[in-house]
């Protein structure tokens, strides 16, 4: 039986939806960076005629690919000299992401502030 497999990703069906944003979250190694950048960033690329470095292993894409009509890599390396210079910080994303999670119910209960979701401070939550 010959089996699909890039990294850690073997067999997987994914489906990303279009107008919205959609988020891909899991621990460290579990496939995150090779699903969105090595296959679904890079076969995009080479599907609208641009450059793709090496595409990773997957059977295809399908769906509403023609509304597609711009694609863009926004990582996470640092832009200055610290490490925690990256884009989502430029933009101040973080403030509003920590807003929320101090605003849930177990963050009130326990007396968790924004800065409590920051990984820039000892035993920030991030």
């Amino acid at each position: 039986m010959y089996r699909r497999k890039t990294n850690n990703l073997q067999n997987i069906d994914v489906v990303f939806p279009l107008n919205v944003l959609c988020v891909v979250s899991g621990v460290s190694g579990s496939g995150k960076t090779t699903l969105v950048k090595q296959i679904l960033f890079a076969a995009l690329k080479k599907i609208k005629g641009e450059y793709a470095e090496k595409i990773g292993l997957h059977k295809g894409l399908n769906g509403d690919i023609d509304y597609i009509t711009q694609i863009e890599m926004i990582d996470q390396n640092p832009i200055g000299k610290s490490s925690r210079s990256n884009p989502v910080t430029y933009i101040k994303a973080y403030d509003e992401i920590r807003d929320l999670y101090s605003k849930q119910p177990l963050s009130k209960i326990r007396g968790f502030l924004p800065k409590h979701f920051s990984f820039n401070v000892e035993g920030g939550r991030c």
